[in-house]
């Protein structure tokens, strides 16, 4: 060897070149003499660089103080040579674990001339058991201070291993007893077959958690736990992890929103059993309503029927300048009694809708003549106010079928058409127009009024608002729109208003669209041959001349009057009349069963026969009264135009 390092065989030399661990050579002042390449590699130095350095100063400082003492006791004879696991400082600054093992060489006379050093690097080993420590530190903390009970039981016997404080805490045991216990001992023996059970299945993993568990503490006190297990392996020895939950404060909560459940339900069903009471005295102050509006009704209507009845009578039979007082008089009594007239059966139609004692036939029918027919009738009052009511951009001989009632859809557009005159200036338009939408059909009622107030539009169609002064300036009951939403949704379909730019007000109702029936309508029978005889056949509580002199007005009929009891007779004495018009005012009159007697002959079967009955026999009836078979259903107080319109419809003239 190199500077002074005694020399040895070939053999010597190469273990020490291709040893597979460190080797140095250091006197007996902590010179490095020799060193061969693993250590050179293992501290990061040229072997030059190496060879100049001391022992002190590859040695990590907080080692050097216990290598030097183990050199002292070899010096001293008290050790043959010496083990220690010491860290080296690498050129870079890291420090590397390496086991060390020293042994002197001494000379003849026994005395240590230099030591030979056998490095072998432990880095990774060091750095394993500082993370094992590490490990085992962090379970320990989570072990010891884990707010869930842990407990290692043998799987087999069900006896504990060991458990933290928390367990021990939990069952009122010291630590130390727990090793002594066992699965039996924990639990309630009323509940321990269950609990074997669960146990034996979390041994075998088939089962992880198990709730709700009865604990038996050591007082024989008992609480519930939520146990979940896992299989562990120390030592080559599988254990069963417990880990334990007091789950009392949530069976206390649990029971706690169960009796707060239990008052609740006890409270809905007797707030319940309050709505039902309410409900049942609504029902009944709704019939006791419709009764008194039923009779009110009645009683209304039957000097209305007298009033309006003459009126038209006695504005149609004035003529001459000595008459125009009268005629303007009956005028008044005729406009005043059907503004009363037109109140009550929006009072009355309205509250029928609201008990749901409203009954819709819904038939497909074509939209156009409908309102013809609705302009026509509404023309005189509005050329009375000055005021034209026009179709605007619509073919009303266009054929668009709708499905609904058209008695009701009628007095849908009756309504909005009023309001729309009522709305407009004299010397205004009304525009009635029909919009094709895909399935189904709009109808759009608008004028060029002042508009509607924007802080009462959405208010409009609610019952009994007050904001009739902001659509026309006029006063009502509040229901006339009301009623027009509530009809129209009836028949599925809807009502709304749109603004008009520069003023006026735009309200349209939507009504399903149906196809053309293949069968043609009744309305368009044969024509009947010229003089036509019309009998007025009438129940024994029909009461008043009007509908007698109604028909006696006109010449060109030959009108017959005679008692319903008394048809037949004359059936066989006079033959078959070219119209019926049948006046029932009998309560509990069948107008079927009339009907049915009056046809009972197969010619008979070709008479028109208009029925005319009270509003309250009426009501609801008027589509059974159309399917039964008459041709025409007129109610009181009657429109003198319109019955005697249906007369000429019938008579085809």
């Amino acid at each position: 060897m190199d500077s002074g390092v005694p020399s040895g065989e070939a053999s010597y030399r190469t273990l020490f070149e291709h040893a597979a661990m460190g080797v140095a050579v250091v006197d007996l002042d902590e010179r490095i003499l020799e060193v061969n390449p693993y250590l050179c590699e293992l501290l990061g130095y040229p072997r030059a660089r190496l060879l100049e350095k001391s022992l002190a100063e590859v040695t990590h400082a907080d080692d050097l103080a216990r290598d030097r003492a183990q050199v002292r006791r070899v010096l001293a004879g008290e050790l043959p040579c010496y083990f220690m696991d010491k860290r080296y400082v690498r050129a870079d600054g890291q420090s590397v674990w390496a086991h060390l093992t020293v042994s002197p060489v001494r000379e003849g006379d026994g005395q240590p001339a230099f030591f030979i050093a056998f490095i072998q690097d432990i880095t990774a080993r060091k750095l394993a058991e500082a993370a094992l420590r590490e490990s085992e530190a962090r379970y320990r903390t989570l072990f010891e201070t884990a707010s869930d009970g842990i407990v290692y039981a043998d799987p087999a016997s069900g006896q504990f291993v060991e458990a933290n404080s928390r367990f021990a805490d939990m069952l009122g045991y010291e630590r130390d007893e727990i090793p002594g216990l066992g699965v039996t001992r924990i639990h309630p023996p009323k509940s321990l077959p269950w609990v074997l059970e669960q146990f034996n299945e979390m041994a075998t993993g088939r089962l992880r958690v198990a709730m709700d568990v009865p604990v038996l503490r050591r007082d024989g006190s008992v609480f519930h736990a939520d146990i979940t297990a896992q299989s562990l392996t120390l030592s080559g020895r599988t254990l069963l992890t417990g880990f334990f939950r007091d789950v009392s404060r949530r069976r206390q909560e649990a029971e706690r929103i169960r009796r707060l459940n239990r008052q609740l339900e006890a409270r809905v069903r007797e707030r319940t059993r309050e709505l039902s009471r309410a409900r049942d005295l609504a029902h009944q102050a709704n019939r006791a309503k419709s009764a008194f509006l039923s009779r009110v009704s009645h009683e209304l209507r039957t000097p209305l029927n007298a009033i309006l009845g003459f009126a038209q009578l006695l504005e149609t039979g004035l003529d001459g300048a000595a008459n125009a007082e009268h005629r303007s008089n009956a005028e008044e009594i005729l406009r005043a009694g059907s503004h009363l007239l037109h109140l009550i059966d929006d009072l009355l139609a309205f509250s029928s809708v609201q008990a749901g004692g409203v009954s819709l036939e819904k038939t497909a029918f074509p939209l156009a003549p409908l309102l013809r027919e609705c302009a026509d009738e509404m023309h005189q009052a509005a050329s009375g106010r000055g005021v034209s009511v026009e179709s605007c951009e619509t073919d009303f001989r266009h054929e668009v079928y709708v499905l609904g009632d058209r008695e009701r859809l009628k007095e849908v557009l009756r309504q909005l058409l009023s309001n729309a005159v009522k709305a407009s200036q004299a010397g205004g338009r009304v525009c009635l127009g029909l919009e094709e939408a895909g399935d189904s059909v709009r109808v759009r009622v608008s004028d060029a009024g002042r508009g509607v107030d924007p802080a009462v539009r959405d208010r409009l169609f609610r019952a009994f608002e007050s904001t009739d002064a902001g659509i026309h300036g006029a006063g009502g009951l509040g229901i006339g729109l009301a009623l027009v939403r509530a009809l129209m949704a009836l028949m599925d379909g809807e009502a709304g208003v749109d603004a008009v730019p520069g003023g006026g007000s735009s309200f349209w109702i939507r009504i399903p669209r149906a196809q053309r029936p293949e069968t043609p309508s009744a309305a368009a029978d044969g024509m009947p041959a010229a003089g036509p005889v019309v009998w007025h056949v009438r129940d024994r509580c029909a009461r008043g001349p009007l509908i007698g002199r109604v028909l006696a007005r006109r010449t060109d009929l030959h009108v017959h009057a005679l008692p319903v009891e008394e048809f037949d007779q004359a059936f066989r004495e006079h033959g078959w009349p070219d119209l019926v018009v049948l006046e029932l005012a009998c309560r509990g009159s069948e107008p079927e069963e009339v009907l049915n007697l009056l046809r009972d002959g197969t010619q008979a079967e070709e008479v028109p026969v208009i029925l005319i009955v009270s509003e309250q026999d009426a009501a609801g009836e008027v589509p059974r009264y159309h399917q039964a078979g008459f041709a025409g259903v007129v109610h009181m107080p009657v429109d003198v135009a319109r019955l005697l319109r249906q007369v000429d419809d019938l008579l085809g003239r």
